[in-house]
């Protein structure tokens, strides 16, 4: 599994995305109806460095006020066991982050071949 590089201003909900998009197969549902289930991320020393002990908190309780997310503490308000949150609300956080969904990315990118395989300049090419 390739690690992701730290970026600079990583919140929590490009955290969410970026589970979402590299370590499942949630992400090809997107949008469908039946797309439901909650997903965990277990917050370790690792995510505490990268984005900031009391930032990370923050934006955890701010997103769990607004009810995006369900979280577990060890000791509450101090220390977050893991973060939970919805396959249905994914929505929401890619619009918290302005971010296009890998989906619709995915279904640009075959429309396009599509696109090409159709015109005659690749046919013959393809037939070979």
């Amino acid at each position: 599994m390739k690690k992701r590089e730290k970026e600079k201003g990583r919140n929590v909900v490009a955290v969410i995305l970026d589970r979402y998009e590299e370590h499942s197969s949630d992400w090809k549902k997107y949008g469908d109806e039946g797309a439901a289930g909650r997903r965990s991320v277990f917050v370790e020393q690792e995510l505490y460095d990268e984005i900031g002990r009391q930032e990370l908190i923050a934006q955890i309780v701010e997103l769990s006020k607004k009810g995006l997310l369900d979280v577990k503490w060890y000791q509450t308000g101090s220390e977050v066991e893991c973060f939970i949150y919805r396959l249905e609300d994914m929505n929401a956080f890619y619009a918290l982050d302005g971010r296009r969904p890998k989906r619709e990315l995915a279904q640009a990118r075959l429309k396009e071949l599509e696109e090409l395989i159709g015109s005659r300049e690749w046919k013959p090419w393809l037939l070979l």
